[in-house]
């Protein structure tokens, strides 16, 4: 059963933002397999396995939550070009991101440098400033990729941003991710994840 009745759709010039489909497994699986699309998330590639289980984390955010992520959709020919949304990973960090859902966006490597990014995003805060009771949303990125934070600039209007090097003082990290690389590296090196975190940005 594809029930996506828990998530609302958004429309904007140019896109449709709607909720997650089994068909849409492939095309998410295909982006999150993609070194380029994730060089400033994660570095590592999703296996097929793990795409699966983030495509199942989106619909229980809905579910549980009353909000996650959308697939982002070109209204001009209906091509899936990515995914947006909010999260509560539950993130076991310092300070806590608790009550600060978490936004995020990735787009396949043919939709970035068109502005869908930032026509995505600005959608979905607009849902969340209407939808949501919470005050603060965060998100965290490379500060070496400016496209990334060039929308959040955009975007975000009661946010502040704090720069690595400023939250590197009392920000930690102490879960190792779900990838395997990285967690051996965490296994390796006790500062191998803190110094990965010290390096983005976080929006709170």
């Amino acid at each position: 059963m594809n029930d996506t009745s828990l998530v609302p759709t958004i429309e904007t010039e140019r896109l449709i933002l709607r909720g997650h489909r089994v068909s849409d497994f492939h095309d998410s699986a295909s982006m999150w397999a993609d070194k380029e699309v994730v060089a400033h998330i994660s570095g590592v590639p999703s296996t097929h396995e793990q795409s699966w289980s983030r495509l199942l984390r989106y619909a229980g955010h809905w579910q549980l939550l009353g909000f996650g992520y959308w697939v982002v959709q070109s209204k001009t020919d209906g091509d899936f070009l990515g995914e947006v949304g909010l999260a509560d990973y539950h993130r076991d960090s310092e300070p806590t991101l608790d009550g600060r859902p978490e936004a995020g966006w990735v787009l396949k490597t043919c939709a970035h440098g068109k502005g869908y990014a930032t026509e995505a995003v600005t959608a979905m805060m607009h849902w969340a400033d209407k939808a949501l009771s919470c005050t603060h949303t965060s998100a965290m990125f490379d500060p070496e990729y400016a496209a990334s934070i060039n929308v959040a600039k955009k975007v975000v209007s009661r946010m502040k941003f704090w720069v690595a090097m400023e939250i590197k003082k009392h920000f930690s990290w102490r879960e190792p991710g779900n990838s395997r690389f990285l967690r051996q590296q965490a296994l390796a090196d006790d500062q191998f994840w803190v110094g990965l975190f010290e390096k983005f940005i976080l929006i709170a």
